[in-house]
């Protein structure tokens, strides 16, 4: 009985652990300063923010050469903050985050292909515009942002709260339709819909929505 309790209560420490950094492998394309301060940063929110739950890929990049970052191959960040990415504030730098593994839970999670997914989203997404700003700069693109965008927004919610996540959100300077779209509560039926059709979940990337 006392070892049973024993390891009861190991098991209880063990499912209690914070989830841990170096589960996630960050590497530095020229380990300049302000990509070990973005590196740092991300480890930091890793654990703080148990971004575990939200990782895809455990495989990151950070590149001061970046602008915009990217999903594929290598989740790709930018190293240098800017007015229009100011990634060394915890709020951007999740959201990136987040956003990019959002991509990637499509990509290896999704029931339906790149055509299909968009197809299906057209349903209920009409009428966004796909040039930028306002859209990803083609329709298939664009529709396959919808969900991507949303997960990010129902996350940044969780995180730092719906007002903040609003804000964020609005003040993008791209994607203007898709997250006008997204933050508005009647198109929120639909997408979550959409979600669960895809076998996909904001909850937790990579699990299945039962």
């Amino acid at each position: 009985m006392v070892l049973k309790h024993k390891l009861l209560l190991l098991a209880s420490l063990f499912w209690l652990a914070p989830v841990s950094a170096q589960s996630i492998d960050i590497t530095m394309k020229h380990n300049s300063a302000s990509e070990t301060a973005i590196r740092q940063k991300l480890l930091s929110a890793f654990e703080k923010y148990q971004l575990q739950k939200w990782t895809v890929t455990n495989k990151v990049m950070i590149d001061d050469e970046t602008r915009i970052p990217f999903s594929h191959p290598v989740l790709t960040l930018n190293g240098i903050p800017s007015k229009n990415s100011p990634i060394d504030q915890d709020e951007e730098l999740v959201a990136i985050y987040v956003h990019e593994q959002g991509h990637w839970n499509s990509v290896k999670h999704g029931k339906l292909s790149m055509d299909e997914a968009a197809a299906a989203s057209k349903k209920f997404a009409k009428n966004l515009r796909s040039d930028f700003p306002y859209g990803s700069g083609d329709l298939v693109g664009t529709l396959n942002h919808v969900p991507v965008c949303y997960s990010g927004y129902r996350v940044l919610s969780q995180l730092f709260g719906e007002e903040a996540a609003r804000k964020k959100l609005e003040s993008k300077h791209y994607y203007k339709d898709i997250y006008a779209f997204v933050l508005d509560p009647a198109n929120h039926p639909a997408i979550e819909q959409y979600l669960k059709e895809e076998g996909l979940t904001w909850q937790q990337f990579g699990v299945p929505k039962k």
